[in-house]
């Protein structure tokens, strides 16, 4: 899944799957790329770079937040259930 979406006037790319690197880095199932497809991961919440322990198959964005579904029972370090 990807999802573009704009944060601070930058465009970034929030990409979800069933993955564990990106572009030869760590990245568990959830990345943020920004416009040129490099990692974003400086200046937001480090849960980003503990993804998820499962496959991401959804993302969708509400009133500035992302909203991630998928077949985790992790994000971020802690237990999130599917969503």
């Amino acid at each position: 899944a990807v999802l573009p979406f704009e944060a601070g006037g930058e465009q970034f790319y929030v990409i979800g799957g069933a993955f564990d690197r990106v572009n030869d880095q760590v990245r568990n199932n959830l990345a943020l790329l920004d416009a040129s497809g490099a990692l974003a991961d400086v200046g937001f919440d480090p849960a980003w770079l503990a993804g998820t322990d499962a496959a991401v198959l959804a993302l969708a964005a509400h009133d500035g937040q992302l909203i991630v579904g998928g077949q985790f029972l992790q994000a971020g370090g802690a237990t999130r259930q599917r969503l």
